[in-house]
């Protein structure tokens, strides 16, 4: 998985409460980036440091477009993941296809997340999300996983 540094909408972001992506994704100009012939952008999110918390904390990521920059419109969101899944650095939060556009809904230029965290605070923590053309799916083993041959 190849990032680049103008494609990410947060790296290492410190998340403790509900914020944007550090990053607003300028396109320029207002195009449908959606589903392609050989290649459909994709969008992850991961841990980079673990999302800590007291309680039983839940976090919500939408991504959002935006024909001004000032009025956004949700295009894809993911509810309600449980601080359990997400505990441990690296863990993927969200991996999704880049969205396209509603119906009715004018072509964005701007693109961002939103991470809205329910049920308290975390307390420490920080995520990492861009955009990429091949995402690392590899599956996460526990530490110290023997496979027995």
């Amino acid at each position: 998985m190849l990032l680049d540094g103008f494609l990410m909408f947060s790296n290492g972001q410190v998340l403790t409460g509900t914020a944007d992506s550090t990053n607003i994704i300028d396109l320029q100009n207002a195009r449908d980036l959606g589903i392609g012939e050989d290649v459909t952008l994709k969008i992850f999110v991961s841990t980079s440091a673990a999302l800590l918390s007291g309680g039983a904390t839940t976090l919500d990521v939408a991504m959002q477009g935006s024909t001004d920059g000032s009025t956004w419109t949700t295009m894809w969101s993911q509810t309600g993941i449980p601080k359990a899944n997400i505990t441990n650095a690296g863990t993927r939060i969200a991996s999704f296809d880049w969205p396209r556009p509603v119906a009715g809904q004018a072509m964005a230029r701007y693109y961002k997340l939103v991470y809205t965290v329910g049920t308290g605070p975390f307390t420490g923590g920080s995520v990492s999300a861009g955009v990429v053309l091949d995402d690392q799916a590899s599956p996460q083993y526990p530490a110290s996983l023997v496979v027995n041959n």
